[in-house]
This record gives structure tokens, C-alpha cells and sequence, in this order.
């Protein structure tokens, strides 16, 4: 898995807060004009890893700031080409860091009412990681070997 990089590597490689990251997905409903539906690239950054890295028990992913949409979910989160780590050395190759899990809703109260079921996207991406995606892939084939 040399282009997808689990917690060890990540860690190895330098990445931080503010590492910019690209998210590809396709936009649920949106052609642009054509009969293909090509995929959507945004553009985020890192915004909280360091529980993740450091091994944490109670951090299984990471959070992403930038804008994902309906058909964000399931597609790449990866660092690309070019980017600089926290040691100054450039990426020789694009990486597969996680995968969209789903846009972070957080909770708001206006100054005029009560806290009632008011939520507004937060601009945060929960990722999950290689690590989660690996250990998945493993118990399936498990599972299938076992039936």
C-alpha cells in the first residue's frame, strides 16, 4: 500500500494540523452539463490529528476542515503531491490518507431561543482512517473465509 498511509506512516511522514488535504466525491444530483458525472475535488486542511497519532484509544479518526457534500461519503481524503510536511520535505507521491465519513453538524443557539434542534454545518469532515479501513477489509475476508 504504497499511496495509502496508516497512523505509523502518518505519523513517520510528518503530517499536522493544517497539512492540506483534497476530498473527492460525487455531488449527489449534479451533472455538469454533460451525461458523465465526473467526481468533485475540495480542498480542506487537517484540523485535528494529534489524538489520532499519538495513539489515543479514544480518538479512531480524524477531523477535516472544508466543505463536503452529499457524495462526499465513502470517497478518498488524501495528501497530494508536492505538499510540504512538518520537516520541510515535499510528498513525492500523492496519499491516500482516509475517507470521508460524514460532514460534522454542531449544535447553535440564537440569542432568541431556547437550545431546541437548531444545527449548522461546523465545516468539519470526520475522516476515517487507513487503519479503520484495513482492519475492515480484514474481517470481511475473515468472515467470507469462514463461510
Amino acid at each position: 500500500q504504497k499511496n495509502a498511509a496508516t497512523r505509523l506512516e502518518m505519523k513517520r511522514t510528518g503530517f499536522y494540523e493544517s497539512t492540506p488535504v483534497s476530498m473527492i466525491g460525487f455531488p449527489v444530483g449534479m451533472i455538469e452539463g454533460g451525461r458523465k458525472n465526473y467526481p468533485a475535488v475540495r480542498t480542506g486542511a487537517i484540523a485535528q490529528i494529534q489524538g489520532y497519532l499519538d495513539g489515543d484509544a479514544d480518538y479512531r479518526g480524524f477531523l477535516v476542515d472544508g466543505s463536503a457534500f452529499a457524495g462526499n461519503s465513502g470517497g478518498p481524503i488524501v495528501v497530494r503531491k508536492g505538499t510540504m510536511n512538518s520537516e520541510g520535505a515535499v510528498l513525492s507521491d500523492t496519499v491516500m490518507i482516509g475517507m470521508v465519513s460524514r460532514a460534522v453538524q454542531a449544535q447553535t443557539m440564537r440569542h432568541d431561543e431556547t437550545l431546541v434542534d437548531v444545527l449548522e454545518n461546523a465545516g468539519l469532515v470526520n475522516a476515517v482512517t487507513m487503519d479503520s479501513i484495513n482492519e475492515t477489509i480484514r474481517r470481511y475476508c475473515v468472515a467470507k473465509r469462514a463461510m
